[in-house]
């Protein structure tokens, strides 16, 4: 689903929108509404963590297994094995922090005080980020360490992140 749909739902109900102030209020004074139609939007922050996670993983991997093995082959052999390393791109992989959400509201009014609802709301968020390390390895041990290849690459190019989620939603409003 895309945010097509929820335009097209948001259009119609404006379209519809109008014609709900001709209805009689339910045993209401006159003039109150008896259906309200709310469009609301909102920033919200979140932490998906196990999505999240995902872009830990790959900036820890090559960190791990790569950077820590190579510091102790360097710590054990001394000048016999050397390496140097280099980033490009970002520093390190993006995580979902915040999305922005929209949504309809249709209110239905019981009575000056109790209100029913529905709702649906949409939120969608990604995120695009690439990082790369390039470790350049000089083995001079004889053979006493085995590193092949001489050069190795953590490439992550595009690696994308994202959330989408329609939240369908049902209220009761009490109103003093």
């Amino acid at each position: 689903m895309n945010c097509k749909l929820f335009l097209s739902a948001a259009a119609l109900l404006f379209i519809v929108a109008p014609g709900l102030d001709a209805l009689p209020p339910p045993g209401g004074q006159a003039g109150e509404k008896t259906l309200t139609l709310e469009v609301y939007g909102a920033f919200a922050a979140f932490q998906p963590g196990d999505l999240n996670l995902l872009a830990d993983y790959y900036h820890a991997y090559p960190l791990f297994f790569y950077t820590s093995q190579y510091d102790y082959l360097h710590a054990q052999y001394g000048n016999r094995f050397t390496y140097s390393a280099s980033r490009s791109g970002d520093d390190r992989l993006k995580g979902i922090t915040s999305g922005f959400p929209c949504g309809i509201r249709l209110k239905y009014a019981l009575s000056r005080y109790l209100s029913l609802s529905l709702g649906l709301e949409y939120l969608k968020q990604n995120r695009l980020s690439s990082t790369s390390i390039r470790y350049q390895i000089d083995d001079r041990s004889g053979g006493l360490i085995q590193t092949t290849p001489q050069v190795v690459t953590a490439d992550y190019p595009d690696f994308f992140l994202g959330v989408s989620a329609w939240i369908p939603q049902i209220g009761i409003h009490l109103a003093k």
